[in-house]
């Protein structure tokens, strides 16, 4: 999911997704309004067929969207859907209504899985290729995702900013992980290290010092896991 306040941001998204599946906008959306959004949509190849689904909070909302979409293809309007089921409803009735067959999700993580491989090897031999801020993002969101995880910490492990460091450290020190992914965490950072030397800044290195004297009275698998991380820093950057 990507997330937009204005009309333009929802365009730029769209056409900016090699994947997207569907819009959501509603119907007081503004920069451009619904209506221009609708048709700056459809006159692009790349989002023409994308169903846009208008959620309207009144009925004056709901004939005004009419009035300027309601005539474009694949479009819809709807109460806003305020819970999950009210938009998974809504969503299935665009999606039959558009005659659109989404894609499984077991391609889809295929596919997305093949997607940051290729993208982790282009930025191994082209690093400037991409925004510092966009790729920190992509590792953030590969890491939350269980099912995306594996490649999350390849790319943590890989890519040369400090913000895939600390969320090497983060993880680490995070008990809601078990130990053995903790243990990979600590891994990835003495590849990062290895291959990129510290980024960490000095807070964030007394902090990873202070989460370690403050685990004294926790489990001992927690406590080898962070001396092991402190022993993994000191070892790649003693002088």
């Amino acid at each position: 999911m990507i997330p937009a306040t204005t009309g333009r941001e929802a365009l730029l998204a769209a056409q900016s997704c090699s994947d997207v599946e569907l819009v959501f906008a509603t119907s007081t959306v503004s920069e451009p309004n619904v209506g221009v959004l609708a048709q700056a949509l459809r006159s692009d190849a790349r989002t023409g067929d994308v169903p846009l689904l208008i959620g309207a909070d009144a009925q004056e909302d709901a004939s005004a969207a009419n009035v300027l979409a309601g005539r474009e293809k694949n479009v819809m309007i709807l109460p806003t859907p305020r819970e999950l089921d009210a938009a998974t409803w809504a969503i299935q009735k665009l999606n039959d209504a558009a005659g659109v067959a989404p894609v499984p999700v077991e391609d889809r993580l295929v596919q997305g899985r093949a997607a940051a491989r290729a993208l982790l090897q282009l930025l191994k031999t082209r690093p400037a290729i991409y925004e510092l801020n966009d790729v920190n993002d992509l590792i953030r969101r590969l890491l939350a995702s269980p099912a995306l995880f594996d490649e999350g910490l390849e790319f943590a492990a890989t890519v040369k900013t400090p913000y895939a460091q600390q969320a090497l450290v983060d993880l680490a020190g995070d008990k809601r992980f078990g130990v053995d992914v903790r243990n990979r965490a600590v891994d990835a950072f003495e590849r990062q290290l290895a291959d990129n030397g510290s980024l960490l800044r000095g807070p964030e290195i007394k902090a990873m010092y202070d989460r370690y004297n403050a685990s004294e009275k926790e489990d001992d698998q927690t406590q080898r896991v962070l001396s092991r991380l402190l022993d993994v820093y000191e070892n790649a950057t003693k002088r």
